[in-house]
């Protein structure tokens, strides 16, 4: 693969100074093209990321979709693998990631399960969705805004990797709970449902397929934990989207109320 890098690796960052520096130590046996694409941090995560080789687009965040397709555009690789700040590659993802793209077939892009820790300890079970973190340069685009998503045209070949990458998302419960606070603010993609669905069924089934289908309880207590917080998320969004829909229903009446009040227009 003369003239461009066989592979860029995309991250993403913000004040990501204390762990962004292990992020691109674990991709360096790679030797990729590294582009972080920055949404203005305030503490050194350029400075580090600079100081291991990286090329970093700085560029104010509207949405993730957004900063990933920035990436993708600022990229010359031939694959490019989306990786984030909290999380790391290790040896044995690395040589899959190798494997496939050196006889990729038919393969345009790969799934990534991620390993997650909480309380200090990886969650083996407790519920991961895999998503596409591998693909080959001009295969689709991002689209979504908290969840984004890479879409590829119909048909396209993607397999999944056996390896995981390893993710540190909180690293107190604190954190948790204010990430979990900011994604539900921005979160759309779901349509309501009623009540009894959004803030009971809902939230019901997402505890139980991370803590018993996925067998969440094998982790522990962090595994419960794990699985009632993405059951909580679901219910978060859930009030949160009542909690809109009533202060969207006030401010309309209190707009028809106004107009009321002011009477017909007078004649001149």
């Amino acid at each position: 693969m003369s003239g461009a890098p066989w592979l860029t690796v995309m991250v993403l960052a913000r004040d990501a100074e204390a762990r962004i520096g292990a992020c691109l130590d674990s991709l360096a046996p790679l030797g990729a093209e590294i582009v972080v694409v920055d949404d203005q941090s305030r503490d050194r995560t350029i400075a580090v990321a600079e100081a291991r080789g990286a090329r970093v687009i700085t560029h104010p965040m509207a949405d993730f979709a957004q900063q990933r397709n920035l990436a993708i555009d600022g990229s010359s690789g031939d694959w490019i693998m989306a990786v984030d700040s909290d999380e790391t590659a290790p040896p044995e993802l690395l040589a899959e990631v190798r494997q496939l793209i050196a006889n990729p077939g038919a393969v345009v892009a790969a799934r990534i399960s991620l390993l997650n820790h909480l309380l200090g300890r990886p969650l083996w079970h407790a519920e991961d969705r895999p998503a596409i973190r591998l693909f080959r340069r001009g295969a689709g685009r991002f689209a979504g805004g908290t969840h984004e998503k890479l879409e590829l045209p119909d048909g396209a070949a993607v397999v999944k990797l056996r390896h995981r990458l390893v993710h540190h998302p909180y690293p107190t419960i604190a954190d948790l709970v204010r990430k979990q606070n900011f994604y539900t603010d921005r979160d759309h993609g779901l349509p309501e449902h009623g009540a009894l669905h959004d803030l009971v069924l809902l939230p019901g089934r997402r505890f139980l397929s991370s803590y018993l289908r996925s067998q969440g309880f094998r982790d522990g207590i962090a595994g419960f934990a794990w699985s009632v917080f993405t059951g909580f998320y679901m219910f978060l969004l859930g009030v949160k989207r009542i909690e809109a829909r009533q202060a969207a229903a006030r401010a309309a009446e209190g707009r028809a109320g106004a107009s009321s009040q002011a009477g017909p227009p007078e004649d001149r």
